[in-house]
């Protein structure tokens, strides 16, 4: 009786320990995701609005990826990126600063990642600067990720503007 008490215990113990690291592991991946997601964040959304370089986006956004702007306009990977290239162009073809007339920052405090094994959701405002009317918006995103062939990519992206009170 002695021996199936202590061999209960010591399987009791082991399987604590076990669980214990994988939720450790667990986190630790989630940490790593969540940085990453970020990170892609900031490559697509603000840093591909210098069109001379749209390596970030092509890679980060998915061919089947469809995004819905604050005013209601829905566009796939193709029409955003030509969207950007013609609307957000440079001062001069060899400038890769974004036109002075806007500027894109995310607000980073605002931004939280949730990671659901080989899907995450990232959300957060971008500040969008327009020096030409003196105002600052804040423009609210949800990205969808899913995880394929070892990589993250964004699939679905919806914005909403957020006047500022003057």
């Amino acid at each position: 009786m002695k021996d199936i008490l202590i061999t209960i215990l010591l399987t009791i113990v082991t399987l604590s320990v076990t669980f214990g690291q994988t939720n450790d592991k667990r986190s630790t991946y989630n940490a790593k995701v969540v940085e990453e997601i970020k990170q892609m964040d900031r490559q697509w959304l603000v840093e591909s609005y210098a069109p001379n370089d749209m390596s970030a986006f092509d890679r980060i956004v998915a061919d089947d990826f469809m995004i819905t702007h604050s005013r209601g306009r829905v566009l796939n990977k193709a029409q955003k990126r030509a969207d950007i290239v013609s609307n957000h162009s440079p001062l001069s073809p060899s400038s890769s600063a974004p036109s002075p007339d806007s500027a894109f920052k995310i607000e980073d405090s605002s931004v939280q990642v949730r990671v659901y094994k080989g899907a995450a959701i990232s959300t957060g405002y971008i500040i969008e600067k327009d020096l030409s009317q003196s105002k600052n918006d804040r423009v609210y995103f949800t990205n969808t990720y899913l995880k394929r062939k070892g990589r993250w990519q964004v699939v679905a992206s919806q914005l909403t503007r957020v006047p500022q009170l003057k």
